[in-house]
């Protein structure tokens, strides 16, 4: 999980570095194009990279779920509806987060 929250920084950096860049030598297709060839490259290169490792489960795992989180995703909207507070962007102006 590190490594996944140290990453997500960094892919957010070079992408400001180098997107702008992409975009200003062609066009803002260009660069989502570029953005759809490093995912495409990345998914290749984790198949023909990755080995299973010894001792995993073959097969499905079985999950069992015994019921809906209603709670948990009743508190998870509420969260995320208090913090973006759509009540204080004002008509007239841009839209800030």
């Amino acid at each position: 999980m590190a490594v996944f929250i140290n990453s997500w920084t960094l892919g957010i950096a070079l992408a400001l570095l180098t997107l702008p860049g992409v975009a200003a030598l062609s066009w803002l297709s260009a660069a989502w194009l570029f953005v759809i060839a490093l995912i495409v490259a990345g998914l290749v290169m984790f198949a023909l990279v990755y080995c299973v490792p010894e001792g995993a489960a073959e097969g499905p795992a079985a999950v069992a779920a015994t019921a809906f989180p209603v709670l948990a995703l009743g508190l998870a909207g509420a969260i995320w509806a208090f913090t973006m507070r759509p009540w204080r962007w004002s008509s007239g102006s841009a839209r800030h987060c």
